[in-house]
């Protein structure tokens, strides 16, 4: 599979293309870990949301969301975690000291975020945007994004694109998201371990903490 394209076109076709190999590779890695009903299922509800979505625009992060929600519902962790990292391998690596400010970078270049902060929570500097840390093997990273296209208010945050992109960025490495929370002015908070040789979790999704903002109905959404 060609590796992701995040360099070329505005940012609305970044954003497409972004949403388009994600699920490709999703469909392929279901296909080829022997996980047909839940391919089947997916493609349902994403004809199924069709319906109700009003912007075409937005019917490519609709597979996206459907894709998430049926492996969330219809797989084991571990058998998450095996059709993610499944998807992952079908990328050109993009081996990088820093897996983490990458991923993020990447997300925003396409769309997927409205910016971002990360810090380890060993140190109290916060890592901002353009700011590349030191080695991030074995530490766990506090991210805040921005406008999060995936972003849901049901209790639970999706994890999938950010895992898929960091496992591209970090193969060698467990990646396992801890939980997160919603904030206010619609941000989002998530932590993520990488652990050298690992076990992987939470790669579709994790809990929320309940909060003031996690039901909040004045905050955006895409979906």
């Amino acid at each position: 599979m060609q590796p992701l394209e995040i360099d070329s076109g505005d940012r609305h076709a970044r954003y497409s293309a972004f949403c388009h190999d994600i699920s490709g590779a999703l469909f392929e890695a279901l296909a080829e870990t022997g996980h047909r009903v839940v391919e089947s299922a997916a493609m349902e509800t994403y004809l199924t949301l069709t319906e109700v979505v009003e912007d075409h625009d937005n019917f490519c992060l609709t597979m996206l969301w459907s894709l998430m929600s049926e492996l969330d519902v219809r797989l084991s962790q571990a058998e998450q975690t095996t059709v993610i990292e499944t998807a992952a391998s079908f990328f050109a690596p993009r081996t990088t000291p820093n897996p983490v400010g990458v991923t993020l970078r990447t997300l925003q270049s396409v769309g997927f975020i409205d910016g971002f902060s990360m810090r380890s929570v060993c140190e109290t500097d916060e890592r901002r945007a353009g700011a590349d840390p030191p080695e991030t093997a074995g530490e766990t990273w506090e991210l805040t994004v921005g406008q999060y296209a995936l972003a849901e208010r049901t209790g639970r945050i999706p994890t999938l694109p950010v895992a898929v992109c960091l496992r591209r960025c970090a193969p060698e490495f467990g990646v396992r998201f801890i939980g997160g929370e919603a904030l206010s002015d619609g941000r989002w908070r998530l932590r993520v371990q990488l652990v050298p040789g690992g076990d992987s979790a939470g790669l579709v999704s994790v809990e929320a903490i309940e909060n003031r903002w996690l039901n909040d109905t004045g905050a955006s959404q895409q979906l």
